[in-house]
């Protein structure tokens, strides 16, 4: 199976050898002729020196890029932000669950910036509601540019004193047109998730949007290579975009 959908020997021609096992004199000959052109090929694939951190750096973000693309389900589907607008921002009764960046049960090393994002429209509270995902130490070093006395992300006790905060940082960076009418999103809780916070953000819409023009801005002002990236679903329709630094703006229609 392995050689059949290797690409590297797909010019091995299987037919030609009778028994793999027991080789007779055609079959060795048909094996060596072979090997020569399959070790050129990976002389130039596996050699550490031919390639680049990076080159590596980028190609982790795009898999990553691409598997949120693939794997973001939505998976709270025809639910909203009302159990979170019923609880303090420091409740355990928060119970989101966002398909995003991967989580485990270990923080993970990054080398990328990348946030994801899911919105979707509830007619109940009239609003865009929106689900974003930020690396802990990325947010505090931001945040940390801006005030005058420097704080620590991570301790859930903390979070009532961080709202409103998060509040003046998002409602400056993140901006939302919404039908083409601004509108100002508000943030209306968080929590941590091993090395994530969880934002959950509210943007008034009086009915379900047509169009949606997205400007997400934040963490780009320390880190250039920074990618939000916010997935819709709305009126079961799910489009993406992906705002960084070359494309601030994007918009999608419904």
């Amino acid at each position: 199976n392995f050689l059949t959908s290797n690409p590297l020997f797909s010019r091995l021609d299987l037919q030609k050898i009778k028994n793999p096992l027991q080789p007779q004199s055609n079959n060795r000959h048909c094996l060596l002729q072979h090997r020569t052109a399959i070790f050129s090929d990976f002389k130039y694939l596996v050699l550490g020196a031919n390639f680049r951190l990076d080159i590596m750096k980028h190609i982790v973000t795009l898999a990553f890029f691409c598997l949120s693309l693939t794997v973001s389900a939505f998976a709270s589907d025809g639910k909203n932000l009302d159990e979170v607008r019923l609880c303090t921002s420091t409740s355990p009764c928060i119970n989101f669950s966002v398909v995003g960046l991967p989580e485990s049960g270990t923080p993970l090393l990054h080398k990328y910036y990348l946030s994801v994002s899911n919105v979707t429209y509830s007619f109940k509270v009239k609003a865009l509601q929106m689900v974003s995902r930020y690396f802990i130490d990325d947010l505090e070093d931001v945040l940390n540019e801006r005030l005058d006395q420097k704080m620590k992300l991570g301790n859930p006790d903390d979070l009532a004193d961080l709202k409103p905060i998060l509040n003046r940082y998002f409602s400056k960076r993140v901006g939302f047109k919404v039908d083409g009418n601004d509108a100002i999103p508000k943030v209306i809780g968080a929590e941590y998730d091993v090395d994530q916070i969880v934002i959950y953000l509210e943007i008034p819409a009086a009915q379900s949007p047509t169009t949606v023009e997205v400007s997400n801005k934040s963490l780009m002002e320390i880190f250039p290579e920074q990618k939000n990236l916010t997935h819709f679903k709305i009126n079961n329709e799910r489009k993406s975009i992906l705002n960084s630094a070359e494309t601030p703006t994007d918009r999608v229609k419904f």
